[in-house]
């Protein structure tokens, strides 16, 4: 985004952030991801990587170096129904918005409650797509 010049922001931090929360609104982004000043001073900062390929080690090892940050591991891979829903339910995505993916899949939508994985690939197709929203919107403003 700013080899294009199309970052929102003039700080990658922040960036990042408004790329996460696939809002254009600091303030806002702020908000959703929980983040305060006493977390900040503290020097925790909790983040997700969402991306179409298998490439998070080397997104999470290149977030690490430019945020001059140390990793601690934690048990936040483990997929369940229930992040997957608090997930769709924080970006306001539709159980709809879910079945019309898994239908260009090929995935038949009566089998949602049974494919735990192809709902949660989908649903991260959803978030990427917001994503690259962001880009659209700063150009055609």
């Amino acid at each position: 985004v700013f080899y294009y010049n199309l970052n929102i922001s003039n700080k990658k931090k922040i960036e990042l952030l408004l790329y996460l929360s696939t809002n254009r609104q600091i303030s806002r982004s702020i908000y959703a991801f929980g983040i305060n000043p006493s977390d900040i001073s503290s020097g925790n900062l909790l983040y997700c990587i969402i991306s179409p390929i298998n490439n998070l080690n080397k997104i999470n090892n290149e977030l690490l170096k430019v945020l001059k940050a140390d990793e601690t591991e934690l048990s936040i891979n483990i997929q369940s129904n229930e992040k997957f829903n608090l997930i769709r339910e924080y970006f306001e995505i539709s159980e709809q918005q879910i079945a019309c993916i898994l239908n260009s899949y090929g995935i038949d939508k009566n089998s949602l409650d049974s494919n735990l994985r192809s709902k949660i690939s989908a649903l991260y197709d959803l978030i990427c797509e917001r994503m690259a929203l962001l880009n659209i919107e700063k150009t055609l403003r």
